[in-house]
């Protein structure tokens, strides 16, 4: 007779035969959900990626104008100090004239 736990007949080898293509079978579903997965997990990365190349376009986009922006302020406070000192020049002038001015007439 057959060992114990070993199919002896013919149908006995052919249904052990079964049960592990079933099994390799299951085996390969299960790693293609897993790659299924990864591709998506792969997918939700790139997304992300992208997004965040997105965003540093748009901060870049942001920066470069927050830059021109401080520039024209700091172009037009120049201007307007130069205005303030040209007009405190002449503020200055005309106290030196009148000055001038009074001195002649108590003379």
């Amino acid at each position: 007779g057959a060992a114990a736990g070993t199919p002896a007949t013919r149908g006995g080898l052919v249904n052990s035969s079964r049960v592990r293509q079933a099994m390799l079978a299951d085996k390969v579903a299960a790693q293609a959900r897993e790659l299924k997965r990864a591709q998506l997990a792969l997918q939700r990365v790139e997304e992300a990626m992208a997004a965040a190349d997105t965003d540093r376009t748009a901060l870049r986009a942001s920066l470069a104008a927050a830059e021109a922006a401080v520039d024209e302020a700091r172009s037009e406070q120049r201007l307007a100090l130069a205005e303030a000192r040209s007009q405190a020049q002449a503020l200055e002038q005309l106290k030196e004239e009148r000055a001038r001015e009074q001195q002649q007439r108590q003379q």
